[in-house]
């Protein structure tokens, strides 16, 4: 025992002093990384699990000593596994204030003094959930409709009239709201034809809008496309990492940001020294809309190349407003709209700025082996450094 410790200390006491640093933190994470939270041998708080590799940091700085990127790839990750926002941020400004190693972390910043909204400039409406309530509904009556005739063909006395009456006149209505809705449109072309007066917005049928639903909801169904998945997630990493938000979930909801924005409004309750909070306060306009703009990222990339959104979900934004005003936070609604509108606008802006950025993280997201840490150094351009 005496000779393998002798050995283990000779042979690591001939490694330079930031070497020995190095190894030690990648080992701190990767003891982290090995134990899952969801597992009974996880009994630590985050704070208390990132305590050593976090006091090693410090004592690297101290000691003006950088850590590499392969340690510092693992240190994000082992804080990415914990789930901890407010662990996530600390750890991310300690990398970035004193030790300088993130350079990209917040960079893009809004001033929400200068706000200047284009009247067109909407967040997108979507009606995922009727379209797909219609689809679903069509398809049940069609395919009861069919199975009564297949079923009734072993009965001599079955009529099948009920049934092929429904499946022709739900063909007709939808022939006849896309005829009308047609030449509708052509009579307006021409004097030579009389124009066809218009069909008020309340009726199901005669404005294409029946058919366009049913279609559209059916897309819904049939929609798998990992690469739109992949884009889309790509979009909301790199927005939350360029605005400084300590938050990768890759898929961005009204839920987390919610959840976000509470715990940076909080007070600290634990005043010590790895515990103190890094979370700017996030509950004042700037802050909000900085999680709007992340919650839209997905939004504006998907809108980019896609007629449909099928992948992201616009009614997010709403969503966040709706749990904000039940813990108290809120700017009326027409404020509130208008900051949902600016955020849409930021989060375009953004996607179209960043687009090699999320182009690169998105193939990295398809190959499937990518962590956070990995996709985190290709944004600070230390991805090929060991």
């Amino acid at each position: 025992m005496d000779l393998r410790r002798s050995t283990l200390d000779n042979a690591f006491g001939k490694l330079s002093l930031s070497d020995q640093y190095d190894i030690t933190l990648t080992g701190l994470c990767s003891k982290i990384l090995d134990v899952p939270a969801n597992t009974t041998d996880w009994n630590t708080s985050p704070e208390e699990a990132l305590r050593d590799p976090l006091l090693l940091i410090g004592e690297m700085k101290d000691k003006n000593i950088k850590p590499s990127s392969r340690s510092t790839r693992s240190l994000i990750d082992a804080v990415a596994s914990l789930s901890s926002v407010d662990s996530m941020a600390k750890t991310l400004t300690l990398l970035a204030r004193t030790q300088r190693k993130l350079k990209v972390y917040g960079r893009k910043f809004i001033e929400t003094r200068k706000i200047q909204v284009k009247p067109d400039t909407k967040v997108p409406e979507d009606r995922r959930q009727e379209e797909i309530l219609a689809a679903v509904s069509y398809l049940m009556l069609l395919g009861i409709c069919f199975g009564r005739n297949a079923l009734g063909g072993f009965d001599d006395l079955y009529d099948p009239l009920l049934s092929n009456t429904i499946i022709y006149s739900s063909l007709l209505i939808l022939l006849g709201d896309n005829i009308y809705a047609v030449l509708k449109f052509l009579s307006g072309l021409t004097d030579k034809i009389p124009s066809l007066p218009s069909v008020p917005e309340s009726s199901p049928v005669g404005r294409g809008e029946l058919t366009k639903t049913l279609t559209a909801g059916l897309g819904r169904l049939g929609t798998s496309d990992t690469e739109r998945e992949c884009r889309s997630e790509a979009a909301a990493l790199v927005t939350a990492y360029k605005l400084g938000l300590p938050c990768f979930a890759f898929r961005s909801n009204g839920l987390e940001a919610a959840a976000l924005i509470k715990g940076s409004s909080e007070p600290d309750r634990k005043n010590n020294d790895l515990q103190e909070s890094n979370v700017d306060d996030l509950s004042g306009e700037g802050g909000i809309i900085k999680v709007l703009t992340w919650t839209l990222a997905p939004v504006a990339e998907e809108e980019m190349k896609h007629s449909q959104l099928v992948v992201s979900d616009p009614r997010e934004a709403k969503g966040l407003w709706k749990r904000l005003n039940k813990i108290g936070i809120g700017f009326g609604e027409e404020r509130e709209d208008l900051l949902c509108r600016f955020a849409m606008e930021q989060a375009r802006a953004i996607v179209r700025d960043e687009k090699k950025s999320i182009d690169q993280v998105a193939e990295r997201l398809i190959g499937g082996a990518a962590t956070v840490g990995d996709l985190i150094s290709y944004l600070e351009g230390w991805e090929d450094e060991i």
